[in-house]
This record gives C-alpha cells, sequence and structure tokens, in this order.
C-alpha cells in the first residue's frame, strides 16, 4: 500500500505540474537574463575570397567585438591576447572572421586536421547560433589554425555538443606573425530560423588559447552562469534584415561494395560478395521542421564499440555512433543519465533499433524522422522498420517526443515509444516529465514512465523526483528513483529492475590558481537502494578529489565503501565456474588516476584501483600513452589488466587499444583501431579511410576482422573468424 500511495501522490503531483506550467507565461523563481553584449551584423554586397585573411574592405569597415572575458583560469580578468570577432551577411549567407591575437605565435598549438576531432585540445575559436533566439538551443561551429571544421548542435547548459549534426559549411584559417585569423562561410540553408524582415538571433564566440590553459568568452564568462554552452546568457546578433527561407531538400545516395569471409573457421559463407545501395533524404517542408527519410540504411563507416570487461551481473552500456540517431538525439532523451557509469535508466535507446541484444545487427528496411519547433513546443518523431535477422523477427520502431518550452529555461514533456514485431507481441512505453529552473543554479527534475506488453498483462512504472544544484564553487544533488520490477521498455535501457534508489552528492570546488594547483572538486555521494518489497539490497558512500593541475594535467584519488546484498536468485557466474554466492559483503576500494594535458605531443595516462571483491579481492591497473608529432600523425596505446581472486578460484583480464591516425589535410583521413580482450580472446582490427572528395560526401573503404574465440591460445596465432572489406561512395545532392 504505501508503494501504491506513493506513486498516485507523484502521479498527480506531475501532472497537476505539467498542466499549470504548460499555461503559466512566467515564474518568478527564475533569473532573468541581464544584459547581454550586441554586435551587428552587416549586410554586403561584395565578394569574399574564402583565405584566411581578413583583407577586403567589408571586413575591415564591421564593427567586430573585442570584450572577452576569462572563464578560465580567472574568471571575469581581461582576456591576455586580444581577439577580434565580425560578421557579415548577404542573402546567401552569414560570413564570421575572426582575428586571433598572439604574442608567441610561435606557441600556437595546433595538433589537430581531421574533422569533428575534439578541438579543445588545441587553440581553438567556436561561436554558437541561437536562430530562434529562444535562449535553448543554437548551432556550434568551431575551427583551429589548421582550419579543421567542427560543427554540431548544442542545447542550454550542456557539457559539449554534439558533434554528430553536419552542416555544408567551409572555413580557411592561416597563421601569421600576429597570430592567427579563420574566415567561416555558412550558407543559410543549413539553418532553421523564422522568416522575418527583421530579426535578431543569440550569438556568443569563444576562444582557447591552449598553451595557457585559457578560454575567454565573449558572453557568460561567468562559471556560474555555465559559460559558453549556456545559451539562455549569449549575446545578440542584431541587424538581420531580408532573411529568406528557401526550399531545402538534400539527396544523398550511396553505392556499396563489399567483399566478406564469414565464419572461416565453421567454412560457411565465403566469398559473400555484396553490391548494394541505398538513399537518405533531407528536406524542410517549413522554416521550423526538417524531415529526414532514410532507405536500406547503411552505417558501413562507423567506428568498432569499444571493448569493455563485465564484473557485473548487470548489462554493459555502449554508446550509439550512428550518424541518422545521433543528429537531434537530444531532443529525443527521457529518463536518468549516468554520471560515471551506464543510465539507470533511458526510456529511448536508440541502439535497441538495428543492434539486437546489442551484438546481432537486423538491417534497416526504411526509416523517417521528423524533428522541429511549434512556437513553444519542440517535436521528434521517429519511424523505423528493421528486417528479419536470425532468430529475431521483422520489426517496426515507433517514437514520438514532445516538449513545451516554459518560463526563461523550463520544459515539460512527453514520450511514446512502441516497438512491434511483426505477427508476434508489441510493447509500449509513454511518460510525462518536467525540468523546472527554480533559479539560476537549481533545477527541479522528474519524470513518471509506464510500459505495457500484450500477452503479459504487466503495467509496470518508474518515476523520478530530484533537485540539482550547480554553481561554480559549490554542487549539491538529490534524487529518488523508482523501478518496477517488471518495468520493460523494449525500445530502451535498464540497468536494474526493482529498486527504490535514492542518491545525495555534494560537491565544493575551490580554485587557487596556484603555480601547482588550479582547481580541486571535492565529492562525496550516498547511495542507498532498496527493493519494492522495502528490503535493503545496496548501500554505498565514495569521496574523491579530482585536481586540475596548473598545467592542464589531471590527478585524481578516491575512496570507496560498498554495502552488496545478493539473494539467492542474484547469484551470478562471473566467469566460467567462478560463481558470486549470495552472502552480505562489505567491500572497501582505493584508487588514483594521471591525465597529462593534450596540448604536448607526449601524453600518458595511468590508473589503479585496490578493491575487496565480494569475498575475494580486485586489483585493476592499467594505463597508457600517445605521441602525435605533427598535425598528421598520432597513435594512442592503452592497456587494463583485472586481477581477480577468489575463494572459488582466480580470474585475470586484459585489454589492450591501439589507435593510429593518418591525415594528409582536412579532407583525407585514416583511423585505425585494434584491440585484444582476453576475456573473449577477440582480436578486433576496425581501419577507415575517409576521403571528403565534396563538401557532404565521401568515400569510405573499411576494413574490418575478428580472429580468435574463447578457449583459444593467442600465442598460437588465431585464425580470422570474420573479415570483410568495404567501399561505400556517398554523393550529396541538393535542389
Amino acid at each position: 500500500m504505501p508503494d501504491r500511495y506513493s506513486f498516485m501522490a507523484h502521479r498527480k503531483v506531475l501532472i497537476c505540474l505539467f498542466v499549470f506550467c504548460a499555461n503559466s507565461p512566467a515564474f518568478g523563481g527564475e533569473d532573468a537574463p541581464g544584459t547581454l553584449p550586441t554586435i551587428i551584423a552587416y549586410q554586403t554586397d561584395s565578394a569574399i575570397d574564402l583565405d584566411g585573411r581578413l583583407i577586403e574592405e567589408v571586413w575591415l569597415a564591421a564593427r567586430p567585438a573585442t570584450a572577452f572575458f576569462q572563464f578560465q583560469p580567472k574568471e571575469g580578468e581581461p582576456a591576455t591576447e586580444k581577439t577580434e570577432v565580425r560578421v557579415l551577411y548577404d542573402d546567401d549567407n552569414l560570413y564570421v572572421g575572426v582575428m586571433c591575437y598572439d604574442a608567441e605565435p610561435d606557441r600556437i598549438v595546433a595538433q589537430k586536421l581531421q574533422r569533428d576531432s575534439g578541438l579543445d585540445d588545441d587553440d581553438m575559436f567556436a561561436f554558437v547560433l541561437d536562430t530562434y533566439r529562444d535562449r535553448r538551443s543554437a548551432y556550434y561551429f568551431a575551427t583551429n589554425p589548421n582550419g579543421v571544421e567542427e560543427d554540431g548542435q548544442v542545447v542550454d547548459g550542456a557539457f559539449s555538443a554534439n558533434l554528430d549534426w553536419d552542416a555544408v559549411w567551409q572555413v580557411r584559417a592561416r597563421k601569421s606573425e600576429y597570430g592567427w585569423s579563420a574566415e567561416f562561410v555558412i550558407p543559410l540553408w543549413n539553418l532553421r530560423f523564422k522568416a522575418l524582415p527583421e530579426q535578431t538571433w543569440g550569438i556568443n564566440f569563444t576562444r582557447i588559447i591552449k598553451r595557457k590553459t585559457e578560454q575567454v568568452n565573449w558572453a557568460s564568462w561567468s562559471r556560474d552562469n555555465g559559460g559558453f554552452l549556456r545559451i539562455s546568457r549569449a549575446g545578440d546578433l542584431a541587424n538581420l534584415n531580408g532573411l529568406r527561407t528557401r526550399l531545402n531538400l538534400q539527396i544523398k545516395p550511396y553505392v556499396l561494395g563489399k567483399t566478406a569471409d564469414k565464419d572461416l573457421l565453421l567454412e560457411k559463407n565465403l566469398g559473400d560478395d555484396d553490391l548494394d545501395a541505398g538513399l537518405d533524404l533531407k528536406y524542410a517542408p517549413s522554416s521550423n521542421l526538417t524531415l529526414d527519410l532514410t532507405y536500406n540504411t547503411d552505417f558501413a563507416q562507423v567506428e568498432a564499440d569499444v571493448e569493455q570487461v563485465n564484473l557485473t551481473r548487470f548489462p554493459l552500456f555502449f554508446p550509439e555512433k550512428r550518424e541518422f540517431f545521433l543528429e537531434n538525439a537530444k531532443l529525443f532523451e527521457f529518463g536518468q543519465a549516468g554520471f560515471s557509469g551506464p543510465p539507470p535508466l533511458l526510456v529511448f535507446f536508440s541502439r535497441r533499433i538495428g543492434i539486437e541484444d546489442f551484438a546481432t545487427l537486423a538491417p534497416i528496411i526504411v526509416g523517417g524522422r521528423l524533428t522541429g519547433k511549434f512556437g513553444r513546443f519542440n517535436v521528434g518523431m521517429l519511424d523505423v522498420v528493421t528486417d528479419e535477422e536470425e532468430e529475431f523477427p521483422k520489426t517496426h520502431f515507433t517514437v514520438a517526443r514532445a516538449t513545451r518550452d516554459i518560463f526563461q529555461r523550463s520544459k515539460v514533456g512527453f514520450i511514446f515509444t512502441n516497438r512491434a514485431n511483426f505477427g508476434e507481441a508489441h510493447n509500449r512505453a509513454y511518460g510525462l516529465d518536467a525540468n523546472i529552473w527554480l533559479s539560476n543554479a537549481l533545477e527541479f527534475q522528474s519524470f513518471l514512465v509506464q510500459t505495457y506488453t500484450t500477452g503479459t498483462g504487466n503495467t509496470d512504472r518508474a518515476w523520478k523526483l530530484a533537485f540539482d544544484f550547480t554553481k561554480d564553487h559549490v554542487g549539491g544533488f538529490l534524487s529518488h528513483l523508482f523501478i518496477d520490477k517488471n518495468f520493460d521498455p523494449q525500445v530502451g535501457f535498464v540497468l536494474r529492475r526493482d529498486i527504490r534508489q535514492s542518491t545525495v552528492a555534494f560537491r565544493v570546488s575551490p580554485q587557487p590558481n596556484g603555480k601547482f594547483l588550479r582547481r580541486t572538486d571535492i565529492r562525496q555521494n550516498f547511495r542507498h537502494i532498496l527493493n519494492r518489497a522495502g528490503d535493503l539490497r545496496d548501500w554505498s558512500y565514495g569521496i574523491s578529489f579530482n585536481n586540475e593541475l596548473a598545467g592542464g594535467d589531471f590527478v585524481n584519488l578516491g575512496y570507496s565503501h560498498i554495502f552488496t546484498r545478493l539473494a539467492e536468485q542474484d547469484t551470478f557466474d562471473l566467469r566460467g565456474n567462478l560463481q558470486i554466492l549470495p552472502g552480505d559483503f562489505h567491500d572497501n576500494e582505493v584508487n588514483a588516476s594521471f591525465q597529462s594535458s593534450r596540448k604536448r605531443k607526449f601524453t600518458a595516462t595511468a590508473n589503479i584501483r585496490r578493491r575487496e571483491f565480494f569475498s575475494g579481492d580486485l586489483f585493476n591497473w592499467g594505463g597508457g600513452f600517445g605521441y602525435a608529432p605533427n598535425a598528421h600523425v598520432s597513435f594512442f596505446l592503452n592497456y587494463d589488466r583485472n586481477e581477480i581472486d577468489l575463494p572459488q578460484g582466480s580470474l585475470n583480464t586484459d585489454l589492450i587499444e591501439l589507435r593510429v591516425n593518418l591525415t594528409l589535410n582536412t579532407r583525407l583521413f585514416l583511423n585505425g583501431l585494434i584491440q585484444y580482450n582476453s576475456e573473449t580472446n577477440d582480436f578486433i582490427t576496425n581501419v577507415r579511410l575517409d576521403f571528403i572528395h565534396s563538401p557532404g560526401s565521401d568515400l569510405f573503404l573499411v576494413f574490418n576482422e575478428s580472429r580468435g574465440r574463447e578457449g583459444e591460445n593467442f600465442f598460437d596465432g588465431l585464425p580470422a573468424r570474420n573479415r570483410e572489406l568495404i567501399l561505400k561512395l556517398t554523393k550529396l545532392l541538393r535542389i
């Protein structure tokens, strides 16, 4: 009875909150934006020679934005180097020009040449465009002194941009005796905006001076305000007149040739040659909507999953890497994300589509996605059909997600997912959520979701109530998560069922900015888990000291005490005959790690962890090193080992990962990922060549190979199990 009453009370509170918020024009507890800086966009009819130099008369006539202040290390102090940004536009393009002055141009860090490769390891300039000026989401564009293209989407207050959105644009950069400069040309058809005679967009600029580990922002330079990606604190781009939306239809066909030898050890399916073709289509039916359609979708160019070792009774979590599902992925989020591990619950997890049991690939026959904005409503719909594969039937997936913007930064929303196996049962999930910013630092989070599967009669629920308080030098998190025993969103991910999990976390972050130590995050967290019947299952306490050194290196220390209660039904086989038996276990753990700054040519990582592991001991250690002598070549080798000693026996596991990157220029890349997992005796090779033969169009050459089987000896030589060579050509056509 207490569980039912608590659920009913939560449901009534959430529904009332949803209705109230959806009809409320304002909320007094949320901070107003305050005074924001403004830059004027200058209309031009003059041609711009895209060479990275701001020497045309129209550039020189435009008034620049120059008032940059430090986000790190000395919050609010003027930037140590001067930056000038100018903005132009014409009927077809937006132009952004930047001059990054530097008193020591020979010390500029520029190690990247590959698109979307994480430019914050270099000297970098980036800007965001809030084209709706709704203070909630924006487009992201960045480059480094080598003229690398990086673009993405960002929502207000995110920790990073989603780089899986790709626009068709150009940038050129140039070093000089004064520093470095860059010119961006962004065709307006890439962007969604209101068709108004006169409008103002939100905009913000940031610059990283890597050798000084300095980041400076034009707006939102206060760390309490969230920094560069706090879109609600961005400045204004004014004087945009006469911008028009045009027909935007992009067609991207592909042809693919593949030769594969499958299961050579079983001597079947040899020489399976394959020629295939497919099509992606993107259409903007209005200035606010984007429709994506895909037929016979192929993801041959996607990097292989990074190998993991599972030492728990819970499932592993692998991130999504397929572009079709990653673009606008933030819109479809619903659930509880993980902090330093797998998420407890995601109602929609796109790897459930086309990757059955997280291993077997089911081909996608056809799919569609509609995303956009209607006034204060954000909508997303996804519909995909996958083909039959081995023991998995042909399946139809549907996801509908909508949120309504309320107040300055808050939102309420709903989600619906449906998985229908052709000729079999279907599974549905539907829920409401509300994220309410009570002030600039305090957010209330909640959701309520229910699942139903035909033939079972189960209508099980999950819900969450949480408060998240975040400021620069202090933070806290308070949460309660409930998941029913048979809760089953089959288009989602659930780490653990039948729990009532309470979490309390607290952080203090002094930043002395000394000669040795820049900042320390001292984090404490307590987690307490009961089952629905109220029986204690687990609890844990942890404290960590995460230290950023003045040179950009990180040294982290931590201690945890972990209590685990295993009932009879919780017994699990760790490996083979190593069975973890029922009982109460009090485990202590200490750990330490080091990561050197990526601004150096040589980089290194190291980690060590000692833990009492159920009735035995676990010793985990590893590390890696990398070398990037120039912008064209880099590699990184990482090793991780677990040594487990139990009364039932011992277990050792090894993971080896080698990454090699060869980059000829900003249009031609070769990436290699080679892995060995001793647990499964898998030796996996994934090599990808990408040639961007024209903007938005690629030629991929991919080689994949798997060797070894469990029980074989690696040193005796492992014959190939699967091998394939793939050639894929795409071409972007715009109408």
